[in-house]
């Protein structure tokens, strides 16, 4: 009984040693379980970027994203303000364009074929850009008159900002307002020369500055010529101790005086007021009658302290002078003075040019032989003119004016 005791036992471990060996052997027969897939991952940074409205800008997104078993990546991305910019992916690229002021992210994302993702942010400023301008032309204006100056034309903003103007003029001889992008301009009653500046800001409050200047001065009409060619072309002239005729042959004034005058201004002559615009001329040209004539043609400034120019030729001394006399009526300065070198015969003819921008030239028989240009300042402006002729040896020596005109300029 004992020995068969130990025999089941014997048997049960056998069958327990049986049973792990095949378990063992079905354990190496199943497929093993899948590894996980590795997902993307971000390489490098993407850079900040500053963009102008309007402006573009792209970067190629496989630099930025790797994979370590190759699957095939897709690319997205995402702005946090879509009002700022605007972003877009093509392919591996992705696209950013500036919509509005301001600063916002963008999240770049890549996923792979099994699901993973890697994503990268870098940021996008759009700068506000100060307006720009052109410079404003000087302008004139006549007194007690209106003018505009369409601001429009000379600002700009390169965002397309709204632009809001402020303006001031130095001094009370213009007034100045904006209405809308037209700058109007009130001239006062007193000619003066203002500096007018004006600012042109917009939405963020960048700015951006012109200045120019206005003039305000008196408009003195149209001008006028005289030919002489008619006893009536004297009439709006005023006579001052002289004998003044039309020559009806040739059809000139001819200017006689029997004494030489002691001092300026008191010069015989015959005097018109002028009335002109700016940016005039005079211009008048003369014949001679005799060897021995001496003329004077005078301009009555205006000027505070400049009255007059006086323009005399001696053609005994074949020289002439330019003089200005100042407000007391006295010598002032010699401005010029030259040998004229002109022929000895009768009826030489000479003209005399002034600018009011201080250009003056003699000519001789149709041959400039002077010309001069004066400083700025010089005292140019003009409210009067006189003709004039003064010491004869004979009354028919004298100065045969052909015309005379101010007009202006051009």
């Amino acid at each position: 009984m004992e020995n068969a005791a130990w025999t089941v036992r014997s048997i049960d471990a056998s069958r327990i040693l049986l049973m792990a060996i095949t378990l063992s052997m079905a354990g190496c027969e199943s497929t093993p379980p899948e590894p996980e897939n590795p997902p993307p991952e971000a390489v490098g940074t993407i850079p900040d970027q500053e963009l102008f409205i309007g402006e573009e800008w792209n970067v190629g997104l496989v630099q930025y994203f790797t994979d370590t078993d190759d699957d095939t990546l897709t690319y997205a991305a995402e702005a946090l303000d879509d009002s700022v910019i605007s972003v877009r992916v093509q392919a591996d690229t992705l696209w950013v364009e500036a919509l509005s002021q301001g600063s916002t992210s963008v999240t770049a994302t890549a996923t792979d074929t099994e699901g993973g993702s890697a994503r990268q942010s870098f940021e996008v400023t759009v700068p506000n850009r100060s307006p720009t301008s052109t410079t404003i032309p000087d302008m004139m204006i006549p007194v007690e008159n209106k003018d505009t100056v369409d601001l429009g034309r000379y600002f700009g903003d390169p965002d397309n900002d709204e632009l809001s103007y402020s303006v001031r003029s130095e001094g009370n001889a213009l007034v100045v307002g904006v209405e809308g992008e037209d700058l109007i301009l009130h001239a006062g009653p007193d000619p003066a020369l203002v500096r007018v500046h004006v600012v042109a800001t917009d939405e963020p409050g960048d700015s951006a500055t012109e200045s120019f200047s206005v003039d305000v001065f008196v408009d003195r009409g149209e001008g006028f010529r005289d030919d002489f060619d008619d006893e009536s072309s004297l009439d709006d002239w005023t006579a001052k101790d002289l004998r003044a005729r039309i020559d009806e042959d040739e059809g000139l004034l001819v200017l006689d005086e029997e004494e030489f005058p002691s001092e300026f201004p008191d010069n015989p002559g015959v005097f018109r007021e002028v009335e002109i615009n700016r940016g005039w001329k005079a211009e008048f040209s003369v014949g001679l009658l005799g060897e021995y004539p001496i003329s004077t043609v005078m301009i009555i400034t205006g000027d505070d302290r400049h009255r007059a120019w006086s323009v005399d030729y001696a053609w005994y001394y074949e020289e002439w002078e330019l003089l200005v006399y100042d407000s007391e009526e006295e010598f002032w300065v010699v401005i010029a003075e030259g040998d004229l070198t002109l022929s000895e015969e009768d009826q030489t003819e000479w003209e005399w040019v002034l600018l009011e921008s201080g250009l003056m030239t003699i000519s001789v028989e149709g041959d400039e032989i002077y010309r001069h240009t004066f400083p700025a300042g010089t005292p140019t402006g003009m409210t009067e003119v006189g003709l004039g002729f003064y010491f004869s040896e004979e009354e028919e020596e004298g100065v045969l004016f052909n015309y005379f005109e101010i007009n202006p300029e051009g």
